[in-house]
């Protein structure tokens, strides 16, 4: 029989175009499959990476990974994987504002332990390994709806909170540490409750000169932009919805008036209030130029 085409489940959202979908994708999976004997090295640019192996037997720099095992891999690095056998695998990123870089890190002091520490593999739990086949198998059929990603991470997340002790995941996540991390923390912790750099600067207990520096240097970018393009991804998840009225989003967003909330979607996203709800309604994508 022949399958079907994946449907979207969020019609209003994106009319089951995913291929046009204009919901962040805060949780990305992907699987990675290498045959015996190749050899592969693997950049991490966005935040850092988990790698579940689920079958065969992978170096990874010098660490000897089986199947069953996952392990991290800090961010901005480059990572040499070697294949003994035919290797599958599920690839996974934290990064600010993801679902697991919030709930997996949130609980790991910076302080006490040691940043440089090794990356020592992880024992996967039974549970884990069946959710993982699972997400192995919607990855292989083509499933790619951010939303639905977003519940599979925050499922993740709770299996970890659920069968491993915090004295593990500590241990675990522990190679993620590096200056500046709890930094990160503070401002994704920060940031929504703040209208301004200047509240967000006064929040973090940072003059602003210094905070726009040390912010620019963690961020690479400046801070105002950050908090713009924050602020036009919350509008636009919220145009999306036909629940809302427009002025209702622009006073919870912060704007004196509707013309004000005008100007700053014109500049954001190049048109009106109007025509970015339709645009969304229809499937069609919505950049933000900024």
């Amino acid at each position: 029989m022949e399958q079907q085409p994946y449907i979207c489940p969020f019609p209003l959202r994106c009319r089951g175009n995913t291929s046009s979908c204009h919901i962040p994708q805060t949780a990305s999976f992907r699987i990675l499959r290498l045959r015996g004997g190749e050899k592969r090295i693997e950049p991490i640019t966005r935040g850092a990476g988990i790698i579940f192996l689920l079958e065969g037997v992978l170096l990874v720099e010098n660490t000897k990974l089986l199947g069953g095992q996952a392990l991290v891999l800090p961010s901005l690095s480059s990572a040499c994987l070697e294949c003994f056998s035919h290797v599958q695998a599920i690839m996974t990123y934290l990064y600010p504002g993801s679902v697991l870089y919030e709930g997996c890190l949130a609980e790991i002091p910076s302080k006490p332990l040691d940043s440089s520490q090794n990356a020592y593999p992880l024992e996967m739990h039974r549970v884990i390994m069946e959710y993982l086949y699972l997400l192995r198998d919607l990855l292989a059929e083509g499933l790619d709806c951010p939303e639905f990603f977003r519940g599979k991470a925050l499922e993740l997340l709770i299996l970890f909170n659920a069968y491993y002790s915090l004295r593990q995941r500590k241990s675990f996540f522990a190679p993620l540490l590096r200056p500046g991390m709890e930094f990160e923390q503070r401002v994704m912790a920060c940031y929504k409750k703040v209208r301004t750099v200047k509240e967000l600067a006064v929040k973090m207990n940072y003059s602003l000169s210094a905070f726009r520096v040390h912010f620019e240097k963690h961020f690479n970018m400046p801070v105002y932009r950050w908090m713009q393009l924050r602020k036009a991804e919350k509008i636009r998840e919220e145009l999306s919805s036909r629940g809302q009225e427009l002025k209702d989003i622009s006073l919870s967003n912060g704007f004196s008036s509707i013309a004000s909330f005008y100007v700053f979607c014109r500049r954001c996203f190049g048109d009106t209030p109007l025509n970015i709800r339709d645009k969304l309604a229809n499937g069609k994508k919505v950049e933000i130029l900024i």
